[in-house]
């Protein structure tokens, strides 16, 4: 699971900027498997634990385009500059002589991206609305430091670019949106 809060502040109609913080927590252990091919393949895992803490930062300047004349419904499109930082284990602990024994691989990730990211929105209420975006077309940059049960260290480093729609980048939000002093509706007489 994870929590994504942002805050931004409307310098213009219809133009925010704002920034956002992301942390993310990934975890699973596996007590016993075992996954029989034919009677003489079989492969087992015991005592597999991996765990990984994902955080981030980032900028962004957000344009919104409403559908028509709806103040309910809107368009935007957002362009994102992040980083982040993470943290990985991927171990196995094994029982020998009364004691436990820890072996497995560690690795500090560090990242960093431009993005567009378009999304829609509706308003349920005048300053509470949904939100859904997908990430769309990016560049970024990956650094991996890797150590095995101390002893072996790798660094890699990879870059890219992406130009399609990521089905598995697809966010769910709620916004609230309050008002300032210059944006509050005046009553005409």
């Amino acid at each position: 699971g994870g929590v994504s809060p942002h805050a931004s502040y409307f310098v213009a109609d219809n133009l925010a900027v704002g920034a956002r913080f992301d942390y993310k927590r990934s975890s699973y252990a596996i007590g016993s498997a075992n996954l029989s091919l034919t009677s003489d393949m079989s492969f087992g895992i015991e005592n597999f634990h991996y765990l990984k803490d994902n955080y981030a930062g980032a900028v962004f300047a957000r344009y919104y385009i409403p559908f028509g004349n709806s103040k309910r419904f809107a368009m935007f499109t957002e362009l994102q500059a992040a980083g982040g930082y993470a943290q990985s284990e991927t171990y196995k602990l094994t029982e020998a002589d009364q004691t436990i024994d820890k072996h497995g691989t560690y690795q500090d990730i560090y990242n960093f991206e431009i993005g567009v990211i378009p999304g829609v929105m509706a308003f349920f209420t005048d300053n509470v609305a949904f939100e859904v975006s997908v990430g769309l077309i990016g560049l970024n940059y990956n650094k991996i430091v890797q150590n095995t049960n101390q002893v072996g260290t790798s660094v890699m480093e990879s870059s890219g670019a992406n130009f399609k729609v990521n089905l598995l980048n697809i966010n769910l939000g709620i916004a609230v949106y309050i008002p300032t002093g210059t944006s509050k509706v005046k009553k005409s007489k």
